[in-house]
């Protein structure tokens, strides 16, 4: 295990235990007279959203992805939106066959 994935291994336990009020956070997407079921459905949103990311950002930092997107970026002829736009369309595409994965391998294991 790389040092990057440690660290976002603790990243997650931490943001795991974090209780987060999104009210608090995004006053802006408040809904009035919300049922507790659906504000419970709101949190574990919100709480899923940043654990991913802040799991994700940690791994990637530093990552061979990142060495290899800098490489491409250093050449003065390259246009660096393109380079961005590469790289986040292979990053989502790389994310989009993990969730596929990720969704079928739930069918096969049970979580219990």
């Amino acid at each position: 295990m790389t040092r990057s994935h440690a660290l976002s291994l603790c990243a997650l336990s931490v943001v795991q235990l974090i209780p987060i009020d999104i009210d608090e956070l995004f006053p802006q997407f408040r809904v009035r007279r919300e049922t507790s079921k659906r504000r419970k459905i709101n949190r574990m949103f919100w709480k899923t959203l940043l654990s991913v990311f802040v799991t994700v950002f940690i791994a990637e930092i530093g990552d061979k992805t990142q060495l290899a997107t800098m490489l491409f970026a250093s050449d003065r002829d390259v246009n660096k939106w393109v380079v961005f736009a590469g790289s986040s369309l292979a990053l989502i595409c790389a994310a989009g066959i993990g969730v596929l994965v990720g969704s079928q391998i739930e069918r096969f294991v049970s979580p219990h």
